[in-house]
């Protein structure tokens, strides 16, 4: 995933970090992520990554899935 500027908030850098690895399709379309491996790939609170996945839902990026206490993200193309 991309390197982001550590001046930049969190979640605004998981959301930089995770919309680039999106839209180079490093998370290709329909591909599931659970919230966790992205905690994990990030490096980052579950909060953060949390708050970007949120507002990529909201840009119609991801899809947010709940699942048992925790959210799955489903990778689409924005269309």
């Amino acid at each position: 995933m991309r390197t982001v500027p550590l001046a930049i908030r969190l979640p605004q850098r998981a959301y930089l970090a995770t919309r680039y690895a999106i839209r180079q399709l490093e998370l290709p379309p329909g591909q599931t992520v659970l919230e966790r491996e992205m905690v994990d790939i990030l490096g980052m609170s579950r909060t953060s990554v949390r708050e970007a996945l949120v507002r990529l839902e909201m840009e119609g990026w991801v899809r947010l899935i709940p699942r048992r206490g925790h959210k799955k993200i489903q990778a689409h193309k924005k269309g």
